[in-house]
């Protein structure tokens, strides 16, 4: 309109990735709607090498859980049990090296 010339539009070439190099030192917390819970997160970095090893699949999304987890606590001293059922989702979209653990303790 004000350059009086064509604008070629088209999706972006590059994704965009962010990490985490270390612990963050802030931590979030949100409340359920009910009011009654609080939930407190902190994001944390892993190793190269994990996640070399969740990208080519060795301990991926499509790998089998109890071998997965045996290997994450064998190789990088994960909890088996953070490894068997707190192990919630890979990203983004299920492939990426991201993982989201819930590490919470009962009080």
């Amino acid at each position: 309109m004000y350059a009086k010339c064509p604008l070629i539009k088209n999706d972006p070439v590059v994704s965009y990735r962010e990490t985490i190099t270390e612990e963050s030192r802030v931590t979030c917390m949100s409340k359920s709607p009910n009011k009654h819970n609080r939930l407190y997160a902190k994001g944390d970095g892993i190793c190269e090498d994990l996640s070399m090893d969740i990208e080519s699949g060795k301990c991926g999304p499509k790998s089998d859980l109890k071998e997965r987890a045996k290997y994450m606590s064998e190789k990088y001293e994960w909890e088996k049990d953070h490894c068997l059922s707190k192990l919630w989702s890979f990203g983004p979209e299920n492939a990426g090296a991201n993982c989201l653990v819930d590490a919470t303790k009962g009080v």
